[in-house]
């Protein structure tokens, strides 16, 4: 940008002309005159900055020696009032250096001998005020800066304030989760979610975007919602992170990609299962035995592969009574030795942990020391989940015996029944069997003709109904498989692999809401097309706090008002209480 003033752009200026002379006020005004500028004029230092103060010149020509107010003292004072910004060139007939030093330390910008020259005098001009001109440009400029910065300070606190709520860490609530974030920026690339599901497990994700900053942020803020929408829905982590996966690949472009571990955690049956994708282990820890499970990274991060290349396969671990925590976290704190010099070895700390009730804080005391306040360079962020078998699931009775008793004196709900609000049914064969998720598919129409969400009640129910008549009653899984060495493992692997081969099957579920004067049940009908169900063996049956099979049954029997096995087993039917979506409000 060429910023050199043209002459005709200094045309016509307003200057002020100080001497006592009149004489040499005549000359400066013809040759300014000449020029096309505008002429004050005043005759000594004291009139000439009235004179500033009045008129508001362009540029000052004032002499030194004056009476009342000499030129040095006019000049010291006119720069208190312009605060430097109003040129002044010296003219006199004084030529010594000290002249022309004290004219410049008074506050002048040049200095001019008598007699004038015309060519010199009009080069003088042009030349300081293109330089005033030019600092006055700068400061404007500057001044524009300034308030460009402040907008763009609002805005990015507005962006953070925006961003804190799209990573929606206020449902971040859970009492059986900690977490501890820090960002090396406004923005961090670094996410932290933990939901329940309608049947009470604990859902729990961490993800880091490559990178930091607002473009870190971006890739993850997509996956919020998601998931906590899923959670709630009861969909199983497999089919979350499949998901999320697409989503990163929509919104994001190679090389970003997001690192992700998504967990579950089955309270009743003491199992977590992790998906890792790139991510530091997933570390548990159990009382009293130290570290005992590393989930390591089996899986490439989220946005690299497409959703036919993606692979959603879990890895499951039994913990059995133990009281444990899992610990999740990003390589952000794994990499604070080696890449900013600060001490911190998490796995030395986890081994230590103990149980108590600042466990967890202890851990975020001892980054907090290690970091000392310093800028780390990458996001931080760790999550502790809290996991204990639940000894006894059923809130409602506690044991099957006693729930049995209670049913039979209730009566025969058939008999009390005088209307029905709803009713739906559907018959799923084996292709849909291997892939639908069912239960969230039947509670997201159960609650959509209810106006209202998912139901926990009638998810857990439905589910355990569900999950016989499809394991038991369909691919004949034996029970017993969850007792032996590995069971777990041995149970799921056979439950994969006979649900690969199903082809002949099919679950008949029928949903209804009906009525009476005793009140509402939601009546859940399932019925499999498998060799049936030995109802009595379960009646005989003691249920122990540490098996494996029967708690699902134990569950609906305690929640049901009414539960009938027909056709040996093959057919079950259920009636819980139910409140209309409606009348909840």
């Amino acid at each position: 940008m060429n910023n050199t003033i043209e002459l005709s752009a200094l045309a016509p200026l307003k200057i002020l002309v100080v001497d006592d002379e009149r004489v040499n006020c005549a000359v400066v005004q013809a040759m300014l005159g000449k020029m096309g500028h505008q002429t004050l004029l005043a005759h000594n230092g004291k009139e000439g900055v009235e004179m500033v103060i009045q008129h508001h010149p362009d540029l000052v020509l004032m002499d030194v020696r004056m009476p009342e107010m000499d030129g040095y003292e006019a000049v010291r004072a006119l720069r208190k009032l312009s605060e430097g910004q109003l040129p002044i060139i010296f003219l006199t007939t004084l030529n010594a250096a000290e002249d022309i030093i004290d004219g410049l330390n008074a506050g002048g910008d040049d200095y001019l001998h008598k007699p004038l020259h015309f060519e010199l005098l009009k080069a003088k001009i042009k030349t300081v005020y293109e330089r005033r001109w030019l600092l006055s440009n700068l400061a404007q400029q500057n001044q524009l800066l300034l308030e460009h910065k402040e907008r763009l300070d609002e805005d990015r606190k507005t962006a953070v304030r925006f961003a804190n709520r799209l990573s929606a860490r206020d449902q971040l609530s859970d009492h059986a989760v900690n977490f501890f974030m820090k960002h090396a920026e406004d923005f961090g690339g670094d996410l932290v979610a933990a939901a329940r599901t309608p049947d009470g497990h604990i859902h729990a994700l961490l993800t880091d975007s490559a990178g930091h900053g607002l473009g870190a942020a971006l890739s993850i803020f997509p996956l919020v919602r998601p998931f906590y929408t899923m959670t709630s829905r009861g969909l199983d982590i497999s089919v979350i992170i499949g998901e999320l996966n697409k989503l990163v690949k929509e919104f994001t472009t190679l090389p970003n990609y997001v690192t992700a571990t998504i967990v579950s955690m089955n309270p009743r049956e003491g199992i977590i299962e992790v998906w890792n994708g790139g991510s530091p282990d997933a570390i548990l820890v159990a009382e009293g035995k130290g570290i005992v499970k590393r989930f390591a990274s089996s899986h490439l991060p989220l946005g690299i592969l497409s959703e036919r290349q993606f692979d959603d396969a879990k890895e499951r671990f039994d913990f059995g009574n133990q009281r444990c925590k899992l610990f999740l976290y990003s390589d952000g704190l794994t990499e604070l030795s080696e890449r900013d010099g600060i001490p911190i070895e998490l796995e030395s700390i986890l081994k230590e942990y103990r149980f108590d009730g600042f466990g967890f804080q202890k851990i975020v005391e001892s980054i907090e020391t290690a970091v000392g306040g310093k800028q780390v360079s990458d996001d931080i962020a760790l999550m502790g989940i809290d996991l204990t078998k639940d000894q006894d699931p059923v809130a409602f009775s506690s044991n099957e015996e006693a729930a049995s008793k209670e049913l039979m004196a209730k009566g025969d709900i058939a008999d009390e029944i005088s209307g029905m609000a709803w009713q739906f049914d559907i018959m799923l064969t084996a292709p849909q069997l291997k892939y639908l998720e069912v239960v969230p598919l039947l509670m997201n129409i159960t609650g959509a003709i209810g106006a209202g969400g998912t139901d926990a009640g009638a998810f857990m129910v439905l589910s355990e109904l569900f999950n016989n008549a499809l394991d038991h009653g369909v691919l004949k899984l034996d029970s017993a498989l969850k007792h032996q060495d590995e069971g777990m493992d041995a149970y799921f692997e056979a439950r994969v692999t006979r649900l690969e081969e199903l082809k002949d099957a099919h679950i008949r579920i029928c949903l209804a809401h009906v009525e009476s004067s005793q009140g509402n049940w939601l009546k859940m009908s399932v019925q499999d097309s498998g060799d049936g169900f030995d109802f009595e063996k379960y009646r005989r049956a003691k249920l122990e706090n540490n098996q494996r099979h029967g708690r699902g049954l134990t569950l609906v029997f305690g929640m049901c008002d009414k539960v009938e096995f027909l056709d040996n087993g093959r057919h079950v039917v259920a009636y819980l209480p139910w409140t209309p979506s409606a009348e909840k409000k």
